[in-house]
């Protein structure tokens, strides 16, 4: 006996894919409208948006065992060679996604 699934079932399936496929370099609220800059640092690829005082990276590439002092001290590079900027002492955070930072950078947007 072969158990069928209904349509309404597939459909639901294909949704969550396209969510899953569309939130991989989703930036937090902050830096939605910000155009970002794809930076790789050693086998990594961020996507970065900053302004004159924050910076964010995103890790964009599937890796896998990684450890959050390793991505944050990846995505910490990431953001001073995209935005040009040093980073304010104190400020980085992140986890093996995200990396934030607050920057002092006079020629960056916003």
């Amino acid at each position: 006996m072969v158990l069928q699934r209904p349509l309404w079932w597939s459909c639901i399936v294909l949704v969550a894919v396209a969510f899953a496929l569309a939130g991989c370099d989703s930036p937090s609220p902050k830096f939605a409208g910000l155009t970002a800059r794809q930076v790789t640092v050693d086998g990594s690829l961020f996507s970065v948006r900053y302004t004159r005082t924050e910076a964010e990276a995103v890790r964009i590439s599937k890796e896998f065992g990684t450890r959050r002092g390793t991505i944050v001290g990846k995505g910490a590079k990431a953001i001073v060679i995209a935005s040009g900027c040093a980073i304010k002492s104190r400020t980085l955070d992140g986890d093996t996604v995200y990396v934030r930072a607050k920057i002092d950078c006079a020629e960056a947007p916003g």
